[in-house]
C-alpha cells in the first residue's frame, strides 16, 4: 500500500505532467516516488537526507552537497517536506538567496509536517505558494518568488552558520538540525563507546547500531 505522499505524487505528476517546461528534476528527501516521476524528465537527481533514500535507477547527492552548489538553470526542484521543520528553514532560506528565473519549484508534504500552514511560512522567504492539490492529508504547492524578488541574481549562502561540528575521539563530525544527537554525541552512544573501550569485545563481522544518529 502506497503512503499518503506516494499517493498524492502520483495523481499530482499524473494529472498535471503539462505543468513540467524543463526536463531534469532535483528531488529534496525523496520518497519511493521514481516510478512517478520518471515519465516526466529526462535526467532526475535525488537530493537525500538519508543513506536508505538512495535508487539505484537515479543519480543521488547529499544534502551537503547540494546546499553547497549553484543549482542549474532550466529545472524543476521538488521537496517534500521533512520531519525536521527547521531543515525545510534551512533550504527555503537557500532558495531565497538563488537565482530561481528557470528554475520550478514544487512543494509536496503531509498537514502534521508543515504543508498546513506553509504558505505563511514560505512567505518569510519572500515566496507566494499556489496549492495545486490536497488529499490524504497531503498538498502539493507551487512555489515562486514574490514579484519585487522574481529577478533576484544568487547571493552567497553560509552552510556553516546551520550546521555543528563536535569532536570525538580524534574524529570530527558535523551534522544539520533533524539529526538526532545534533552537534553532540548522545549518551547513549558514549556509554556504550566507553563501555567498549574499558572492555574490548571479540566483534567480527559487520555490527549494526541501531538508532545512533550522527
Amino acid at each position: 500500500m502506497s503512503t499518503p505522499i506516494e499517493s498524492i505524487s502520483h495523481r499530482f505528476f499524473e494529472n498535471q505532467s503539462d505543468l513540467f517546461e524543463f526536463k531534469k528534476a532535483y528531488i529534496i528527501n525523496p520518497e519511493d516516488i521514481y516510478s512517478s516521476i520518471k515519465p516526466l524528465f529526462d535526467d532526475i537527481t535525488y537530493v537525500c537526507l538519508r543513506e536508505d533514500q538512495r535508487n539505484d535507477a537515479c543519480k543521488n547527492i547529499s544534502i551537503i552537497n547540494f546546499l553547497k552548489a549553484t543549482p542549474e538553470q532550466e529545472v524543476n526542484i521538488v521537496l517534500i517536506l521533512p520531519k525536521a521543520k527547521k531543515l525545510t528553514d534551512i533550504l527555503l532560506s537557500w532558495l531565497s538567496q538563488q537565482n530561481l528565473e528557470k528554475i520550478h519549484l514544487w512543494i509536496i508534504g503531509e498537514n502534521d509536517l508543515g504543508a498546513k500552514s506553509f504558505e505563511k511560512f514560505a512567505s518569510q522567504y519572500n515566496f507566494q505558494c499556489q496549492q495545486l492539490d490536497n488529499a490524504r492529508r497531503c498538498r502539493v504547492f507551487e512555489m515562486y518568488p514574490s514579484k519585487e524578488d522574481s529577478k533576484n541574481t544568487a547571493k552567497s549562502f553560509d552552510l556553516s552558520k546551520y550546521t555543528k561540528t563536535f569532536e570525538h575521539q580524534s574524529r570530527s563530525l558535523k551534522t544539520l538540525p533533524g539529526v538526532f544527537s545534533h552537534g553532540h554525541i548522545d549518551k547513549g552512544t558514549l556509554t556504550l563507546l566507553n563501555y567498549l573501550e574499558k572492555n574490548p569485545q571479540p566483534i567480527k563481522g559487520k555490527v549494526l547500531d541501531f538508532a545512533c544518529g550522527c
